[in-house]
């Protein structure tokens, strides 16, 4: 009879022990899934209250709570909309292997940039034209204006206000100079990852 208590006893204890263990575990398995839901009601919170003070604020308790509303529901929207989607290139890949889809994913991204480098360059030349025919405007009116200044057709003021012009005129090619200059290394950095690639 001891013999079979002692038994009852020591199975009731190996059982305890182990349902409480595995409740032990489940609970450690929880605390991220508690940590994130008290991270969204804190963000609830707050926003709730960031609402009451605008509506303190504004005067207008209905209005702003209502766009409150619709603002917490676009959030929300918003966050299972990111949670969901990614970028997943290598998801619908069809018939092709692993590495073949990443070498065609390569191509393509090695055609893009070529084409950006293209259009790129195109731009360029056009304001580099640009450029050029500013350039000549800018030395004719110069010249224009010394010639009426010697020959006293206009005044020194309007001379003044007129070559005032002219140096804006240039200030302005030299900004877009300085954006050419910064077009073109942008087009050297791509051409260098074409050829890395």
């Amino acid at each position: 009879m001891k013999k079979s208590f002692a038994l009852v006893v020591a199975i009731l204890m190996i059982c305890s022990m182990s349902i409480a263990q595995g409740q032990g575990k489940g609970q450690q398995k929880r605390k991220p899934e508690a940590k994130v839901e008290k991270m969204e009601q804190k963000k609830e919170v707050k926003e709730q209250k960031q609402v009451q003070q605008q509506t303190h604020q504004s005067g207008k308790p209905q209005a702003t709570a209502q766009k409150a509303e619709k603002q917490n529901e676009n959030k929300a929207e918003k966050a299972d909309e990111t949670q969901t989607k990614g970028n997943a290139y290598g998801k619908n890949k069809g018939d092709l292997s692993g590495k073949e889809f990443g070498q065609q994913r390569a191509a393509d991204a090695k055609a893009a940039a070529q084409l950006k480098k293209e259009e790129a360059l195109k731009n360029i030349k056009q304001q580099e034209d640009q450029i050029k025919a500013n350039e000549e405007k800018i030395k004719e009116a110069k010249t224009k204006i010394d010639k009426m200044e010697k020959n006293k057709e206009i005044t020194k003021e309007e001379a003044a206000q007129k070559k005032e012009q002219v140096k804006k005129a240039e200030e302005k090619v030299n900004m877009m100079k300085t954006s050419v200059d910064k077009q073109k290394k942008e087009v050297e950095k791509l051409e260098q990852s074409i050829q890395a690639e």
